[in-house]
């Protein structure tokens, strides 16, 4: 497994990370890179030790670089059809990230004019 990219786990959404937990981010992100066929990724541990922070600072961490999906299956527990709030958080964030993508695209075109 390659060393961790430590210089993209430094910035901004990493500031209140008092337990280093960005290595731990990179590390997951390198691990996933690297296995084409993992798609899925299940962390468990006890409640209040931090797996919401540590999802939505790695999630907040990714935007800049990747398309990213953050789903939280206990905020949609009152679905029936899990499945369905799966496919529509993916559709949501997806339309959202490329209306992103398309206005930076845009402005680099106008820059470049």
């Amino acid at each position: 497994m390659a060393e961790p990219n430590q210089d993209v786990f430094q910035y901004a959404p990493w500031e209140g990370d008092l337990m280093s937990r960005h290595l731990t981010a990179s590390t997951l992100q390198n691990y996933l890179d690297e296995n084409d066929d993992i798609r899925v990724l299940n962390i468990n541990a006890p409640w209040g030790t931090g797996k919401t922070w540590f999802i939505k600072t790695w999630y907040e961490n990714m935007l800049p670089i990747r398309p990213a999906v953050y789903f939280n299956a206990w905020q949609n527990d009152h679905i029936n059809d899990p499945f369905i709030a799966v496919v529509s958080a993916i559709s949501e964030q997806a339309k959202q990230q490329m209306n992103t993508t398309d206005k930076i695209n845009e402005g680099i075109s106008l820059e470049l004019m």
